[in-house]
């Protein structure tokens, strides 16, 4: 996104980037609850202290999620599930729609731009 926003990117590109970054970071705490639940909740194969969220977050930034959130994205973060039908579960779901404005106004600013048209047809 700051990419993106360094070449100056119109606020619906900006806006779209986010959504993928969540549909994207949702897919990641999926696949790390599999992970616990396979494996654990270390990282085979190195020291203490690690566990699969570390491979999360080591993707980068993200906006400060509570737990409850953080349970909702891993639920819908089925990486067989489509972006639209992630949004559409999102939305659909209590606090999703709230947990996405958040995320988009935390990654694109605060101008208002988290209530603009989502392009989730991706």
């Amino acid at each position: 996104l700051a990419r993106l926003e360094s070449m100056g990117a119109a606020p619906p590109r900006l806006a779209d980037a986010a959504d993928a970054a969540l549909w994207r970071h949702a897919q990641g705490l999926h696949q790390a609850g599999r992970y616990r639940a396979a494996y654990g909740a270390r990282l085979l194969h190195e020291g203490p202290g690690r566990d699969p969220g570390d491979v999360v977050r080591s993707a980068g930034w993200t906006p400060d999620l509570a737990p409850a959130q953080e349970l909702l994205l891993a639920a819908l973060g089925d990486p067989d599930r489509s972006r639209a039908a992630f949004a559409t579960a999102l939305l659909a779901a209590d606090g999703g729609e709230s947990l996405a404005a958040a995320w988009r106004r935390a990654l694109t600013g605060p101008t208002g731009r988290d209530t603009e048209g989502s392009t989730d047809e991706h």
